[in-house]
Parts: structure tokens; C-alpha cells; sequence
């Protein structure tokens, strides 16, 4: 049987209080018996009240997977992700009007981890880092990045073919171009950590998004799923992989686990003249998992592809 427990936290970076800006990552988590999810939210620097846009996408993200589990209980995992992606959208759209904002206003990636005792995947739209750390102590580390630092919105879907076809043209204007950049790492206790591999990906498979799933014998090794805006990558006088196994690095997960963790090293960082440039955000669900099959493995359901 799994118990989860989850927790999220952000802060502002240098260059945002340097130009008065507020903070444009967000994050959130949720975790009960039968469901855990963690989500960031990083907003674009040149739209509009993007601060509002990350904390609307993190929240219609949350209560969309909310609302699909209790109207919606038996569709399979598998076809979670363009589910939620459109529900989605439709409550984005609702709060973006009722707000008053316009899709400029709501320019953020969003990038989840969506977990169930049956199993479960991360979706990333836009770009960021996943963390997935395993019960032998190992992790692995997956980056997100977009050429000339230019990433797939969702809402850009508020603009129908003409937001699409802006964001096209912004990066050459052929689908097939790969632009879109994934890095594999693993770390290991005690070793440098190594790099597994390195994929471009096209524009096309970019604006899909990354699904990664884990069926429930999967999860079953994993201690915790972790995503990140990627301001994690940007720290000045750390190397990106050492900042993430660093705030991984938790003391005690008991209440605001994260927060604790994350305020501690950026604290530490300062002290020697280091610190983060980009707003950072961080959500995290421990897994906990005993050796007994429980009534939910016999009802396991097929984890989404692997795809963009």
C-alpha cells in the first residue's frame, strides 16, 4: 500500500527583486491516501501579470484533477494527460475572463507530477527539471530547456491557431525543427553524477509536452517525485545538478518539508556570495511503500506512453 505526502515552495530571485518585479513561479501540492499531485509554474518575464498567470495554472491544474477523480473516476490513467490537459483549459479560460486578464496575462509552463496507488506520470509543458529519486539512493535528473530560452505556453492555446502559429514562426516556422532539448543524468551516492544522454526534440513534440509514467511497481522503488521551475538551474556558483540533490537533501519530512529545506540552502548559498538569479519553485511527493500488495494492485491500470 502507498502514503503520500507532499509539500511545494517558492521564492523570488535577484534579478526580479533588482527590477521590482514580483515573484513568477508558483507551486502547489496535494496528497491524500489515494492521490498525490505536485505542480510549478514559472510565468513568462516578458508578458504581462504573469505572476497571476503561474498561480492560475497551478491552481486550475490541482482542482482539474480534483473535479476529473470525482466525476470521472474510471478513466484510465493512460488518457489522463490530454484529459486534464483540456479540462484544463476550459478552467483557465473561465478565470482568465473572470479576472478580467487576456492570454498575455496567463503566459506560464506548467509541470506536474500526477501519482495513484495504480501508478501515475510527470507532464511537462514548457520546460523546468524532474527529479525522480530511488529507494536505493540513486536519482535522476531530467532537464528541460528550449532554444533561444523560448517555451511552449499552454496558454497559448487561449489564442487558437494564431497563438500557435506566433509561437511557430518565433522559432523558424517548420514543426520539424528540433529545438526542444532533453539531458538525462544519474546520481549516484559517493560518484560524480553522470550524464546518460542528451535528445533534441522537434517543436512539434515541444508543444505536446513530456509525459514520463511510472506503472504502480514503478513507484514502488521511487522515494520521491520532484519537479522544478527551471530557476533551479540558475544559481549563481552551482552547478544545476548539485543545487537539485542539495534541496533533495531533506533533514526531517514532516510539515512544510520543502520550505524548510529550501529556505536553509539559498540561506547557506548567501552566506558564501551565491545565490539564485531566477525566481526558483519546487514541489515534492515522498513516496512510502510496503512490501504488501494491496486490494489497488490487483486494479492497476496501464500508465500513460512514454511520448511528447
Amino acid at each position: 500500500m502507498f502514503k503520500f505526502s507532499a509539500d511545494h515552495h517558492f521564492v523570488i530571485g535577484r534579478d526580479h527583486v533588482l527590477q521590482a518585479k514580483p515573484c513568477q513561479d508558483h507551486a502547489l501540492s496535494f496528497a491524500q491516501d489515494d492521490l498525490a499531485i505536485a505542480v510549478v509554474s514559472d510565468g513568462c518575464s516578458s508578458g504581462g501579470e504573469t505572476d497571476m498567470g503561474a498561480r492560475m495554472l497551478t491552481f486550475t491544474l490541482i482542482n482539474t484533477i480534483k473535479k476529473m477523480r470525482k466525476i470521472a473516476d474510471d478513466t484510465p490513467l493512460s488518457k489522463s494527460p490530454a484529459h486534464i490537459r483540456f479540462a484544463q483549459w476550459i478552467m483557465l479560460k473561465e478565470a482568465v475572463g473572470l479576472l478580467g486578464f487576456s492570454a498575455h496575462d496567463a503566459l506560464a509552463t506548467c509541470t506536474y507530477a500526477y501519482l495513484t496507488p495504480s501508478g501515475g506520470y510527470v507532464h511537462l509543458r514548457g520546460d523546468g527539471v524532474i527529479a525522480l529519486r530511488f529507494r536505493d539512493g540513486s536519482s535522476t535528473l531530467l532537464r528541460y530547456d528550449w532554444d533561444n530560452n523560448m517555451p511552449f505556453y499552454p496558454a497559448y492555446a487561449d489564442d487558437g491557431p494564431r497563438g500557435y502559429d506566433c509561437f511557430i514562426e518565433a522559432h523558424g516556422g517548420s514543426l520539424l525543427k528540433e529545438v526542444f532539448k532533453e539531458e538525462e543524468w544519474m546520481e549516484r551516492p559517493g560518484r560524480v553524477c553522470a550524464k546518460v544522454s542528451e535528445t533534441m526534440h522537434s517543436l512539434s513534440a515541444g508543444i505536446q509536452g513530456r509525459v514520463i509514467p511510472f506503472s504502480r511497481d514503478e513507484l514502488a522503488n521511487m522515494a520521491s517525485i520532484s519537479v522544478f521551475t527551471d530557476g533551479v538551474t540558475q544559481v549563481d556558483g552551482v552547478d544545476w545538478k548539485d543545487t537539485v540533490i542539495q534541496l533533495l537533501d531533506f533533514k526531517t519530512t514532516e510539515g512544510a518539508f520543502v520550505k524548510r529545506r529550501m529556505n536553509r540552502l539559498l540561506k547557506d548559498y548567501r552566506k558564501r556570495g551565491d545565490e539564485p538569479s531566477d525566481d526558483i519553485a519546487c514541489a515534492v511527493v515522498l513516496i512510502d511503500c510496503n512490501d504488501e500488495k494491496g486490494e489497488d494492485y490487483e486494479r492497476a491500470e496501464t500508465p500513460p506512453e512514454n511520448n511528447t
